[in-house]
């Protein structure tokens, strides 16, 4: 059996009707009723460094407030351990993501992966996110449009590098 992630840690401690906050500098405050602390407790040992890191946006080595998530779900301080495809995103602006509400994982499979190559009617460009129901794709252009480099298309619009000839 695997060990619990963060997420998992926290969503247990909620349900057994208990509460965790960050404590500066970085101190784990733990309220549990008394008949899940056996079980809960020696988890939140065990794991505090990644619960704590669920629970304030700071990193507890550099005090830096840029946090990305891996494919496994775990978080990263931005400046400590730098994203692989953050310069992705270099240069997107507010008003580029439209107010949508998007993902980093495709919600479906029949997608492009995050950071794949893609063929669209503007020419070719790399997937950066997906919007929540998997109609849209947010790209980066090869080359920029009119526009500007970012831009949604309709996901059916887009063809991966690998199923073009």
């Amino acid at each position: 059996m695997s060990a619990p992630s963060p997420a998992e840690i926290i969503a247990e401690v909620e349900r057994a009707g208990g509460h965790l906050a960050f404590k500066p500098p970085n101190t784990l405050s733990v309220d549990l009723p008394s008949g899940a602390e056996p079980l809960l407790l020696p988890l939140l040992k065990e794991h505090k460094a990644e619960v704590l890191l669920q629970l304030e946006p700071l990193c507890l080595k550099c005090g830096g407030m840029y946090r990305w998530k891996d494919s496994a779900g775990m978080w990263h301080c931005g400046y400590c351990e730098p994203d692989p495809g953050g310069h992705l995103w270099q240069g997107v602006e507010l008003a580029d993501l439209g107010g949508r509400a998007f993902v980093l994982t495709p919600p479906t499979g029949d997608l492009p992966a995050i950071r794949e190559w893609v063929k669209t009617p503007l020419g070719w460009a790399t997937v950066l996110a997906c919007s929540l129901d998997g109609g849209d794709v947010f790209v980066r252009l090869f080359r920029p449009a009119r526009r500007g480099p970012f831009t949604w298309l309709p996901s059916h619009s887009v063809v991966s590098e690998l199923d073009t000839e």
